[in-house]
C-alpha cells in the first residue's frame, strides 16, 4: 500500500484529513449560529430566556444524551454509514434553522442539529482508534483536534461575510425606497399627483434611483 512522507498509508491519510474536515463542520454549524446571533434574535423577536434554550440546551442536551448511545452503537454497526448519515442529518437541520419563522421551529431545528452532531464524532474517533497502530494514536487524535479551532474560524469568517453582505443589500433596498420617497414627494409637489401616483410615474426612473441610492450608501 503506498504510504505518503509521513509514513501513513494514503488511505490512512485519506481517512484522517476527510473525518477531520467532517469535524471541523460539526464545530462551523455552532458558530455560524454564534456570530450572526444578534440578528437572528432581533428577526425572531427572541428572549434572552429564549437565546440560551437555543444556543445551550437545545444544542448541549441532545448532543450528550444521544451521543452515548451513538458510541455504543458504533461498536457494532457500520460506521462509516453513521456519520455519513449524521452529516446529512444535522446539514438539514442547519438549512431548516435558516426557514423557521419562530422561536417554536428555531427550537426543533437546533434540536435536529444536536442530534445530528452527536452522530459524529463518536464513530469517528472509533474508526481512527481502529485504523491507526497505538504508537500513532496520539499524533492522529490531536490532528483530528484541529478540526475544532478550523471549523470555529470557517464558521465566524462565512457567517459574518454573509451576514455583511445581507446588512449591505438591506441598506441599499432602505436607500432606494427612501430615493424613491423623495423623489415622489418632488413630483407631488410640482405637478399636485397623489403620493401613490407620483410613485407609479417613477418606474421609468427605476436606473437613477437605484444608482443615486448606491451613491448615497458609498459616501456614507
Amino acid at each position: 500500500m503506498p504510504t505518503t512522507h509521513t509514513g501513513y498509508s494514503a488511505r490512512q491519510a485519506y481517512v484522517l484529513v476527510l473525518l477531520t474536515l467532517v469535524y471541523a463542520f460539526n464545530i462551523a454549524d455552532r458558530f455560524v449560529v454564534s456570530t450572526i446571533l444578534e440578528p437572528i434574535r432581533l428577526d425572531l423577536g427572541l428572549s434572552d430566556a429564549s437565546i440560551a434554550l437555543v444556543t445551550g440546551v437545545a444544542l448541549a442536551l441532545f448532543y450528550v444524551s444521544i451521543g452515548l448511545p451513538v458510541a455504543q452503537y458504533a461498536d457494532r454497526a457500520n460506521r462509516r454509514n453513521i456519520v455519513a448519515g449524521s452529516v446529512v442529518l444535522w446539514s438539514l437541520m442547519t438549512a431548516a434553522c435558516g426557514q423557521v419563522q419562530n422561536t417554536v421551529q428555531f427550537v426543533l431545528a437546533r434540536f435536529g442539529v444536536g442530534i445530528g452532531e452527536a452522530g459524529g464524532t463518536p464513530p469517528s474517533t472509533s474508526l481512527l482508534a481502529d485504523l491507526f497502530p497505538p504508537q500513532r494514536r496520539p499524533a492522529v487524535l490531536t490532528f483530528f483536534a484541529l478540526g475544532a479551532p478550523l471549523g470555529a474560524w470557517i464558521g465566524s469568517s462565512l457567517a459574518g461575510a454573509i451576514a455583511e453582505r445581507d446588512q449591505m443589500r438591506r441598506r441599499l433596498m432602505q436607500a432606494q425606497e427612501e430615493e424613491r420617497l423623495r423623489l415622489a414627494r418632488d413630483l407631488h409637489d410640482q405637478t399636485g399627483q397623489s403620493l401613490a401616483a407620483a410613485m407609479l410615474d417613477l418606474k421609468a426612473l427605476e436606473p437613477q434611483v437605484a444608482e443615486t441610492a448606491r451613491f448615497r450608501l458609498r459616501t456614507i
